[in-house]
């Protein structure tokens, strides 16, 4: 919740970071498609999007080692290069939200009680 109190706002604080994933976004359908597409690419087989979502958090290197096992390891850079590649089309799309809530509003008002907060 943001508050609304211009009270309750501590001018000390000259940055507030959100951690994106489950925090701000739910982005686990473009991880889920980002780690498919580069497995795809590699010629891999597929992983199921349940064992994909039980990767989220991992770095790319241990995603790729967990679901491909350590003999494939050496194909972890080429895989989180390819995973980069696609992201950088697909999770822009992402939409910000809080408990199904869009957050943009809300955070884009924060800047009313606190000047020098900006979203970039």
């Amino acid at each position: 919740m943001i508050a609304t109190d211009r009270s309750r706002i501590h001018h000390k604080y000259q940055t507030i970071v959100f951690d994106f994933d489950y925090t701000l976004a739910d982005s686990s359908r473009g991880v889920i498609e980002c780690v498919s597409f580069a497995l795809t690419s590699l010629g891999l087989p597929a992983a199921s999007n349940e064992a994909i979502s039980q990767t989220i958090g991992l770095s790319l290197t241990d995603t790729f080692v967990k679901l491909m096992g350590q003999a494939n390891a050496a194909q972890a850079k080429e895989f989180a290069q390819l995973f980069t590649k696609h992201a950088d089309k697909v999770m822009t799309v992402l939409h910000l939200n809080w408990n199904g809530k869009v957050l943009l509003p809300q955070l884009s008002a924060l800047s009313k009680w606190v000047p020098w907060f900006n979203i970039v």
